[in-house]
């Protein structure tokens, strides 16, 4: 019998999922961040739970997905125009999902910085939201929750 390669479909992969579940049996929230190297860079930091699109705007499948493991998830993208227009959309995908217990967050980095700032700029800001955020203190975020 021919095993037929699966094929990759970049609307509903999320690269880090996978290691975040291996991390954590019984994860409580996601963060949605914009590239793989965010996904990496946070883990340097001990955040476990992070996952980036593959290249794709954050999809309703992704979400499906994700809010089958989570009722909650933080989306946090580059402190840049594009990350804020990848905010807005991700804002505009998630309200299509929302269901009474679910969450949104958005974490908003100072312009120019993103999550995957690291050794090499030691007062980072997103590194130190980050650490923040796994603290479950959230600075700079805003909640949107689902309404009935």
């Amino acid at each position: 019998m021919c095993s037929l390669p699966r094929t990759l479909h970049k609307g509903r992969e999320l690269y880090g999922l996978f290691e975040a579940r291996e991390a954590n049996r019984k994860l409580e929230r996601m963060l949605i961040v914009e590239g793989y190297m965010d996904v990496v860079a946070l883990a340097q930091y001990g955040i476990r739970n992070a996952c980036a699109t593959l290249g794709t705007a954050t999809s309703e499948e992704h979400l499906k997905r994700l809010y089958r493991l989570v009722d909650e998830v933080v989306f946090c993208f580059d402190g840049d125009k594009a990350g804020r227009q990848a905010a807005r959309r991700a804002l505009e995908t998630v309200l299509e999902v929302m269901i009474d217990g679910r969450q949104a967050r958005f974490l908003f980095l100072p312009e120019g910085e993103d999550p995957d700032c690291s050794a090499s700029r030691p007062r980072c800001h997103a590194a130190s939201s980050a650490r923040r955020w796994s603290c479950r203190r959230w600075a700079s975020t805003t909640s949107t929750r689902a309404k009935r």
